[in-house]
């Protein structure tokens, strides 16, 4: 019995070491290898950088949870690029359209995002950091190993310290002022998930009926709306990666529960489409409408000039469950998802980010 507990740890002190080992050997930062492009900087090879303390973040477009983030990141980069802090993104697409390197351009002109960024369309950089979650952040001492990682939007606080617990460890002397951002507090209120409208992610879907992979289908919303779900009406057609509406008046329902809503869509047509926007049954007022929308006869409305996403509700402090309606003027239009959120940032920065172009 002894020699089969004996044999027992010797074996479990072997994998760990085996498994420390691996680990270890991981926590070097990748090569910058199969980047695309750069932008906002000449390529960057991993000796360029090497000496300073580093912060690496994953993101897309299609991301509003790493576009909050990136708001957090362009402050860190004011707040510790003079202390030799070296900041780079890697944006890494979840869908084909956002490979286009000028979206990627507007969106960060948009946001005002002027560190250098590695467009990695073929996720290699994204497989090379085992990346889980878009926005996943790696912060890297002087010496090249990755130290802390985190995925998502969580412990911003904790992570500034880390970046000055690097700096201090580099022979910088430190002691700036750690922000109090609040993510985690506010998306305690955001009760309903990112509706992926392709086939490829779909769930949440709303009507009884069966989906059938790109096949033109006419579907009727239920007269029960159930919560957390998204519906349809008219004639629709579902591809991998998106929901396009094939006539006028179709509509999206969806039944959710946060502050702000935002939709990423696109269209065929090479001119803009008009979207009515309803909440609750009504048309938006100035209290509650997105930053897109726009008041015109007593209608509220939005136009689909590329693809994007478009801030389309903000009933600014208030969280509740609400119906909201999209109406097409016409068919192409092409819906990717439906996303929820307050704001990352502490309210002080709160207009900020609500007044953000995201196209």
């Amino acid at each position: 019995m002894k020699r089969i507990i004996v044999i027992g740890i010797l074996t479990f002190l072997i994998m760990s070491t085996l498994s420390w080992s691996a680990l270890s050997a991981k926590k070097i930062m990748p090569e910058f290898l199969d980047v695309s492009q750069w932008i906002n900087s000449d390529p960057i090879e991993r000796s360029f950088i090497l000496g300073k303390v580093i912060v690496v973040h994953f993101w897309s477009l299609s991301s509003l949870e790493s576009l909050r983030d990136m708001m957090i990141v362009k402050e860190w980069v004011k707040k510790y690029s003079v202390e030799g802090v070296e900041f780079i993104g890697i944006h890494t697409p979840l869908f084909d359209f956002e490979k286009d390197p000028k979206l990627i351009e507007m969106t960060l002109g948009d946001l005002g995002i002027s560190h250098p960024i590695a467009i990695d369309n073929d996720s290699a950089l994204w497989y090379a950091y085992n990346a889980l979650k878009r926005p996943s952040h790696y912060l890297i001492d002087a010496e090249g190993r990755i130290r802390y990682t985190y995925q998502g939007e969580t412990a911003y606080a904790r992570q500034e310290w880390e970046i000055q617990d690097l700096l201090k460890e580099s022979g910088r002397s430190v002691d700036l002022e750690l922000e109090d951002y609040q993510a985690e507090e506010e998306l305690k209120n955001i009760r309903t998930p990112t509706f992926y409208l392709g086939y490829r992610y779909l769930a949440y879907f709303g009507n009884d009926s069966k989906i059938k992979a790109e096949v033109p289908e006419y579907f009727k919303r239920p007269p029960v709306l159930y919560p957390n779900r998204f519906y349809l009406d008219g004639k629709w057609q579902i591809h991998e990666e998106n929901l396009e509406s094939l006539r006028p008046g179709n509509k999206l329902s969806v039944q959710y529960h946060a502050r702000s809503v935002f939709v990423l869509m696109g269209s065929k047509s090479a001119q803009p489409l008009n979207v009515d926007v309803l909440l609750d049954g009504k048309y938006l007022t100035r209290e509650n409408g997105g930053f897109d929308v726009s008041y015109f006869e007593g209608r509220s409305l939005f136009k689909i000039d590329r693809p994007r996403y478009y801030h389309v509700v903000d009933t600014r402090d208030s969280y509740g469950d609400h119906l909201l309606e999209l109406v097409f003027d016409r068919e192409g239009a092409k819906l990717f998802l439906v996303s929820f959120g307050g704001s990352p940032l502490k309210e002080k920065s709160l207009e900020k980010l609500d007044k953000i172009n995201f196209g």
